[in-house]
């Protein structure tokens, strides 16, 4: 994917452009929010959007999901930092996951989220591109 087809304008070029990289840390005021999603909304906050990753955390809200994503390019790994859920990954494949557990996700595989309990879910992702 490039910028143009994900429309977010800062993709692969955050915090630096690729030519341009350095050390940076990312304070809370300096992350991209995105709400993303077509049928369920969800508020994703981007930390770093690299040609060689992407980093953030997002949120599905109480009694929520977000909606199946296409297969990535690249693998993924997931925290989850509150809450709990369930990881579907291929439409059959269905994981209960909670607050300080983590998800390894391998390239080519469509996934979403479930939150069913009263609280929100936060979760840490990293991906290698492309999302």
């Amino acid at each position: 994917m490039d910028k143009e087809s994900t429309g977010l304008k800062f993709y692969g070029e955050y915090p630096d452009k690729p030519n341009d990289k350095k050390v940076r840390v990312i304070s809370k005021n300096k992350r991209i929010p995105v709400v993303n999603g077509t049928i369920n909304k969800i508020l994703i906050e981007f930390f770093v959007s690299t040609d060689n990753m992407h980093c953030g955390i997002f949120e599905i809200a109480p009694n929520s999901r977000g909606d199946e994503v296409s297969p990535h390019e690249g693998d993924e790994f997931y925290y989850i930092l509150q809450g709990k859920g369930i990881f579907c990954v291929n439409g059959d494949d269905y994981y209960t996951v909670e607050e300080e557990e983590a998800c390894y996700l391998p390239a080519g595989s469509k996934h979403y989220w479930l939150n069913f309990s009263n609280e929100k879910l936060r979760v840490l992702f990293v991906a290698a591109p492309d999302l």
